[in-house]
């Protein structure tokens, strides 16, 4: 075992260094910038609010749901979603490594962003759901799959009083698209966009229960990271994150978009032991 968080200022000749590590199990990717906001605030006044509500506050509202109506509504909806299910869609891997032993690589390409924000005006549909429907369909080619079901996460933040507080609210959630013979492409958007919905409305339910009960897995992990960490300031300076990473593969295949400055990124990640760059 060790600490929950470090932290450790190093310099250059030229740059100032504020390294932070956390368990994830305390901190999400939201929680950067809500720390660096406090951060801030302590660094140019001297002191920082004080959170109102607190991780430990929302694990007993948890702990108080459980068995609830909410909760119940919530477990019958990913029994109606799973109601086919036979098994989460896989990627058909080209090389036969060992996966415990492969390391993570990634495969980069970028979008303008103006001509998807465009396109999602126009079609008022989101980003988040344009790039599920994306996934949903080039899975769907690879596994040679009608029904597809893979996994995504939500900020988990939908209780107002969470949005200023510190730990680990993002949930894993379950995704599905069944192919219908008539959709046009809009059509398959909004069904992936209702698919998400439908999934974050019922995130009360854990996923835990739902891997158990139905053996779902996440073999393809799909985030949308756009405008999760903001940019930073500090004295009047521009701080620029830096992620470091170990190298080990949290999941076959994750497809994430985020931000960048060549505009939009698609981060293909993989496990090198069970696909190439090729592929």
């Amino acid at each position: 075992t060790g600490p929950l968080y470090r932290f450790e200022i190093g310099r250059d000749a030229d740059t100032v260094y504020f390294m932070m590590d956390f368990h994830h199990i305390v901190f999400d990717g939201f929680s950067v910038n809500l720390f660096m906001d406090s951060v801030k605030q302590a660094y140019e006044s001297g002191k920082a609010d004080k959170e109102e509500y607190a991780y430990f506050d929302y694990a007993l509202d948890e702990e108080e749901a459980a068995g609830g109506e909410e909760y119940a509504r919530s477990e019958q909806y990913f029994k109606e979603l799973l109601s086919d299910f036979e098994s989460t869609t896989e990627v058909p891997n080209d090389i036969s490594g060992k996966a415990e032993e492969g390391a993570s690589a990634t495969v980069w390409e970028y979008i303008d962003r103006e001509t998807v924000e465009s396109f999602c005006k126009e079609n008022r549909i989101t980003p988040s759901s344009l790039f599920l429907a994306s996934t949903f369909y080039t899975v769907s080619r690879f596994a040679n799959a009608r029904d597809v079901y893979i996994t995504t996460i939500s900020n988990g933040r939908s209780n107002s009083k969470t949005r200023g507080a510190v730990g680990m609210f993002v949930r894993t959630l379950p995704v599905a698209m069944r192919r219908k013979d008539a959709s046009s492409v809009l059509d398959y958007i909004r069904d992936s966009s209702d698919s998400m919905n439908g999934s974050i409305a019922s995130e009360l339910y854990p996923f835990t229960e739902i891997a158990k009960k139905y053996g779902y897995g996440t073999d393809v992990m799909y985030e949308c990271q756009l405008g999760v960490v903001s940019e930073i300031t500090l004295g009047g300076n521009v701080a620029r994150n830096i992620e470091l990473d170990d190298g080990t593969p949290k999941f076959k295949l994750k497809v994430a978009v985020m931000d960048s400055e060549k505009g939009i990124g698609i981060c293909v990640e993989y496990n090198d032991a069970l696909y190439s760059e090729k592929y």
